[in-house]
């Protein structure tokens, strides 16, 4: 299971996201010291480490930030600092954490999306790691949408044209701008910045700084339009951006130059810039949220992603390329999805796209106690869901023989729920290749609540579990 770490001294706070987390299905480990912090990075696979930075001495604090980028490079870090202290948070993200959180009702509201966030980036980080040695996967699909797409990438990976990718959230916008990078022949790296999160659009972040430039800046640090060079800058989310960053992004990408804060001179643009957003960017360009220059400057190629209901067939190919994904990155062995599960997922509407479906077929690996992905073994939060909860099925019409009329209005009602549960037991059964457990889960029942009525009202023969009959041992 998935394992966050905390590292406050105060154990009221520490309870308070410990509820937070174990909802989310992940296991805490906690730390109430910097050594002990430091000692379960060390001998535990940590997917997620919040670090209060708030501790009798924030050296301490920002110390296990800098031991976790050495000895837990698949842990991602959230600091935690007090509230408005914007120096200190510069300090955690120089220091190696991938964002920060505030000690304050804000923080507290964006405690879980922070946490999730930082979730997805570890796995992808353990996913990238097991295909080290493969070549970077393609965008997955064969209906029509995505054969346009791949040929739009195609096309555009001849030339430096800026390209927006569009879609909705879920699609695979960063993976279209991989796929653009990879194809491209870049021999640079490919950054990624977040333009919805406050830590990514730090301006020291964004451009770079020497060191001194500003307190707790003790060693130069590239930022993102450095990291990038002969390679490309994905500006996802671009629709987020605030407009003072909008502003100096336009002029980077009109002088082709840029200057880290502390620099005595510019640096030469070298990178590609690749936007995504989920955004109606005209919209917000008639509702002066977004420049309309800049707008001109980022659609120089167009790239629009279908969303996951309206890609047909596909949906099933992705539901078992990701079972082999996660059955590498958890050692797991799942190759086959229970019918009533896969029903279940074609029917789900999945506003998240891709990106919920493969969380959900993660979670679905880790749970199955077997070789088979259930649907009890997907996320409660989906299946919870009114909206996909599997359609009832109609119980079967029970005709009323006219001679129960006779009989006094008890007897009469007892002889007819009889014949009609006998009947609907039966039903699920038979759509069941009568397995108890399979039964049971159709109906919406404990399997044992469902043997019980089947030796009280006498239904056909069965299987407790999914052996056939006559298999030996």
């Amino acid at each position: 299971m998935p394992k966050v770490l905390l590292l406050d001294d105060v154990v009221g706070w520490r309870k308070a996201w410990r509820r937070k987390i174990e909802a989310r299905g992940y296991e805490v480990l906690e730390a109430s010291t910097p050594l002990e912090a430091v000692e379960l990075l060390e001998t535990h696979d940590i997917h997620v480490a919040v670090v209060d930075i708030c501790l009798p001495t924030e050296a301490l604090g920002l110390e296990v930030l800098r031991k976790a980028r050495e000895v837990a490079r698949f842990t991602e870090c959230i600091a935690v600092t007090g509230a408005g202290d914007v120096q200190l948070a510069n300090q955690c993200l120089a220091a190696g954490a991938g964002d920060y959180l505030e000690k304050a009702p804000e923080g507290e509201q964006r405690f879980t999306q922070v946490v999730e966030r930082a979730m997805e980036i570890s796995v992808l980080r353990r996913a990238n790691d097991v295909r080290r040695d493969e070549p970077a996967q393609e965008l997955f699909g064969s209906c029509a949408e995505m054969v346009t797409v791949r040929e739009h990438l195609r096309r555009f990976a001849e030339s430096d044209v800026p390209v927006l990718v569009h879609g909705e959230s879920g699609t695979g916008k960063e993976l279209a701008a991989r796929a653009l990078h990879e194809s491209a022949g870049k021999t640079g790296r490919f950054v990624p910045v977040n333009c919805g999160s406050p830590s990514d659009l730090r301006e020291a972040r964004f451009f770079g700084y020497k060191k001194g430039s500003f307190t707790g800046a003790d060693r130069d640090h590239e930022g993102y339009l450095s990291q990038a060079r002969d390679g490309t800058l994905f500006l996802d989310e671009i629709g987020d951006m605030p407009m003072e960053l909008q502003r100096m992004l336009l002029r980077v990408l009109e002088t082709g130059d840029y200057q880290p804060l502390g620099a005595n001179a510019p640096i030469a643009l070298r990178a590609r810039v690749v936007a995504a957003t989920h955004k109606d960017l005209e919209q917000l360009v008639q509702e002066n949220k977004f420049r309309a220059d800049l707008l001109f400057r980022l659609r120089g190629g167009v790239v629009r992603l279908p969303p996951l209901r309206d890609r047909g067939a596909d949906l099933r190919l992705l539901v078992f390329k990701f079972i082999q994904d996660f059955n590498v990155i958890e050692k797991r062995s799942v190759n086959q999805v229970d019918p009533a599960a896969m029903e279940f997922i074609e029917r789900c509407e999945w506003p998240g796209n891709v990106r919920e479906l493969r969380y959900a077929i993660w979670r679905g690996v880790l749970f199955a106690p077997g070789s088979e992905l259930r649907l009890a073994d997907l996320p409660d939060e989906l299946t919870s869901k009114p909206e996909a909860s599997p359609a009832p099925t109609p119980p079967p019409v029970v005709p009323v023989s006219p001679p129960a009329f006779d009989l006094p209005y008890k007897d009469a009602k007892e002889a007819y729920v009889a014949e009609f549960t006998r009947q609907y037991l039966e039903h699920h059964l038979e759509r069941n290749e009568r397995v108890i457990k399979r039964a049971a889960q159709s109906a919406g029942m404990l399997p044992p609540n469902f043997s019980r009525l089947l030796k009280r009202y006498g239904a056909g023969p069965h299987r407790p579990e999914g052996r056939a009959e006559g298999d030996g041992g």
